[in-house]
């Protein structure tokens, strides 16, 4: 009888110290988890920031493609009057020595100006791809942000 109080009081510190060891497992555990869920709120932050200056960067570029295609615009514009005032200038008519060396000067003068209007015109139409790629690239980008923000709202990240 003594022998078997002796197991029974063996068994039930064993039973015991296995529930301490599972008590403290469990603690680790819910520690853990609460570590997870912190770096799931950081990771969510992170991700909601990176959104929003997606959303900035696409807001640049299409202030930068309206930008560049006003100023293309303009210049077409100017290079329009240039041709339209050189061509007026050339009308014939009883001019003098004085007046048709000015007209040539002038001619001389909007020839110059046209052709630093083309070279710049050029480089905003060489621009304009990169920034045409650059929004297809934001746009193709950004569903997933949305995405992964939809996916924390809903605490499945």
């Amino acid at each position: 009888m003594w022998k078997q109080l002796i197991d029974f009081g063996n068994k039930l510190f064993a039973v015991m110290r296995r529930v301490d060891e599972l008590e403290e497992f469990n603690a680790t555990i819910w520690q853990d988890q609460k570590d997870v869920h912190q770096d799931i709120k950081e990771l969510n932050q992170k991700v909601n920031e990176l959104s929003y200056q997606l959303q900035l960067i696409a807001r640049e570029f299409q202030h930068d493609r309206e930008k560049a295609e006003t100023e293309r615009q303009m210049l077409q514009l100017r290079l329009e009057n240039i041709l339209l005032r050189s061509e007026r200038g050339m009308l014939p008519g009883d001019q003098t020595d004085d007046e048709k060396e000015t007209q040539q000067q002038q001619i001389v003068t909007l020839k110059r100006e046209n052709e630093a209007l083309r070279k710049r015109l050029d480089a905003l139409e060489q621009k304009w791809p990169v920034y045409r790629e650059s929004r297809i690239e934001a746009q193709a980008i950004a569903p997933h942000f949305w995405f992964c923000r939809r996916l924390a709202k809903r605490g499945v990240v």
